[in-house]
This record gives C-alpha cells, structure tokens and sequence, in this order.
C-alpha cells in the first residue's frame, strides 16, 4: 500500500510526504507535520488504547495541523433500508475475520471523536458514506498559545 501511495505523489512533493511502516507506538518522529492521514486504522484498537496513543498523534502534528480520518463507525439510528442491521452485521463478520487473519483484539468500533477531543483536537468537518458504515472526518489540532 505504502508503494502504491508513493507512487501516486508526485516527484515534486516527495520530498515533503514522509511514509512509514512501523506500529504507531514505535515512531518516534524528529519533526512535527501539516497533517495526518489515519485511514481505517483507529479501528484496530480497543478504546484505552485509542486513549493512549491519540495523544502521541497530537504532539506529532504542528499547531493548527490536521488529522484527516476515515474509519468504520457503529451505527446508531435506523433508517427505512434498515442499515442499521446491516452496519451491524457486516462490521461484526468484518472484526471475526480480521481477527481471525490478523489477530486484532478489538471487536467493534471505538468512536474516536470524543477521544479526539478530550486530546486537544475540534472536529471541523464530518461526512458518512451513504450505504457502507464508514465516516471520514476531519479535526485539527488546537493552538495554544505559550505564556511568556
């Protein structure tokens, strides 16, 4: 995945998109970012471990940057198709796999937004897939002004 992302920036902005392969509690960054991207990542994770790692993520981005995020999300209302059920039923299969293959310990979708929150983040911006369970949402580091 990482090679077909790199591919698909182009030669002049290479030098300032940075991609690694490693498990988030390993890197250790020497600068901070504009932004970050977490695509179905988040929900990997049991919600202490969201807790634990969301604020690394913060101090990883420049005052004011962003966090772009786009993940799976447990359904809480019921429209006329019934998605609710569906949601319900495609996330769980969707966990027994990945648990199975991977062996994630999560089993349903931790909501990330009040986590992001409480860590120093404002949601600016969300938008939910109008069939499939998944939301992509957009937050932004707060600015906090130093004391002098």
């Amino acid at each position: 995945m990482i090679a077909q992302a790199k591919a698909r920036v182009a030669e002049k902005d290479r030098e300032r998109v940075v991609f690694c392969n490693m498990t988030f509690d390993r890197f250790l960054p020497s600068e901070t970012f504009d932004a970050a991207g977490t695509f179905f990542y988040w929900d990997c994770f049991r919600e202490n471990q969201l807790k634990a790692l969301l604020p690394k993520l913060f101090v990883c981005l420049k005052a004011e940057g962003f966090l772009i995020n786009v993940d799976f999300f447990e359904s809480t209302h019921t429209d006329e198709t019934g998605f609710k059920l569906t949601h319900f039923i495609l996330l769980r299969f969707l966990y027994g796999f990945f648990g199975f293959a991977t062996g994630i310990e999560s089993s349903r979708v931790s909501e990330i937004e009040p986590i992001a929150l409480a860590n120093g983040f404002y949601a600016i911006d969300t938008c939910l897939d109008e069939k499939l369970p998944v939301k992509a949402q957009v937050f932004q580091r707060r600015f906090v002004k130093s004391h002098p």
